[in-house]
Parts: C-alpha cells; sequence; structure tokens
C-alpha cells in the first residue's frame, strides 16, 4: 500500500503502467527507467526501483552519435532529439552533440530541423541566431514550431516562444475543451 496524497497519488498509476510497459524500443524502455527513479523518489517504492531491467540507453546510440529506436536500427533524428535533450546519463553527451550539428547543417534535410534546435539549446549550446533564422522560415509546419517555441524557454526566451506559439501553433489548432488538437 501507498499512502499518498491526491495531488501526488494521481501520477502513480501512469507511473506504475509505465514501469511495466513491455517491449524493446528505446521509447519504451528509457521512459521505465524514468518511471523507476520517480517512483522510488517521490512514493519511496524502492523495491520497483531496484528492479533490473538490463537496459542500458548507450546501446540504443549508433556509430554516428544519434540514438536508434530499436537496439539494431539506424538513428532517429526525433528520438535523437528529444533524448539528447534530456542529456541523460549513459549517452556520449558529445556523440550526440555532434549528431544534432550534422543534422542541422545538412542541407539535404528537407524540414526546418527544429528537434536539432531545441536538443541544442536544451544542452546549452549557442544556437540563438540559429533558432532566430529558422523562426523566419515561411514554410515552417507546426512540429518544427513546437520545436523552435521549445528551444526558445529552454534559453529562456518564454516571450519569444509564446510569440511563436500564438503565430505559428495556435492558428492551426483544432479546440477540443479542455484541450487542443
Amino acid at each position: 500500500l501507498v499512502f499518498t496524497d491526491q495531488r501526488r497519488g494521481q501520477f502513480l498509476p501512469e507511473l506504475t503502467a509505465l514501469l511495466y510497459s513491455g517491449g524493446n524500443r528505446v521509447d519504451q524502455k528509457f521512459p521505465a527507467q524514468i518511471a523507476s527513479q520517480l517512483l522510488a523518489q517521490y512514493f519511496e517504492c524502492g523495491d520497483l526501483a531496484d528492479k533490473d531491467t538490463g537496459f542500458r540507453l548507450s546501446d540504443y546510440q549508433t556509430a554516428d552519435g544519434g540514438i536508434a529506436l530499436l537496439p539494431y536500427g539506424s538513428s532517429d533524428s526525433n528520438i535523437s532529439a528529444l533524448i539528447g535533450a534530456m542529456s541523460p546519463e549513459g549517452i556520449d553527451v558529445n556523440r550526440i552533440k555532434q549528431y544534432l550539428y550534422t543534422q542541422l547543417y545538412d542541407d539535404t534535410l528537407p524540414s526546418l530541423k527544429g528537434n536539432a534546435l531545441y536538443a541544442l539549446a536544451a544542452l546549452k549550446e549557442p544556437v540563438l541566431l540559429d533558432i532566430e533564422k529558422a523562426a523566419q522560415a515561411e514554410n515552417m509546419d507546426v512540429t518544427d514550431a513546437v520545436f523552435l517555441a521549445l528551444a526558445y524557454c529552454e534559453l529562456g526566451e518564454q516571450t519569444k516562444a509564446e510569440e511563436l506559439f500564438n503565430e505559428k501553433i495556435m492558428t492551426k489548432a483544432q479546440d477540443y475543451s479542455p484541450y487542443l488538437r
């Protein structure tokens, strides 16, 4: 039995579900590892935290520095950006930075590379000018706008993130109160 208040207790079922989700994908294993740490920290469920899953994030980092969805796969730019932004233990941060810079300056990729900019901003790299340049693009899709707004937030530019959110994201949002899609 776990005794907790309602505010904190609302997360217990979700964390427990994450802990026991199956699969071999990094987007299944890594959240389970974080859920284990949070259960130990906030709910004193040390027995759950000590559960050895055999998961090592370094098994998912590829030779080019990116993170793959599966340990035998090739690197994925979105997965690499999202996990790299957290700069977790178990990955070579310098290699992921190198991978993200390669993605950022690769002119053969069609998108604005907002995901790479977000991760680099989260890793405290000097990318503000690159974010400013990308934010001026006319052909920005919603995904890039979300990543760029997150990058602004990482750099402490909440007003610019809010402007970008209002101009590029809210104009395409559908209202399903109390949610937006």
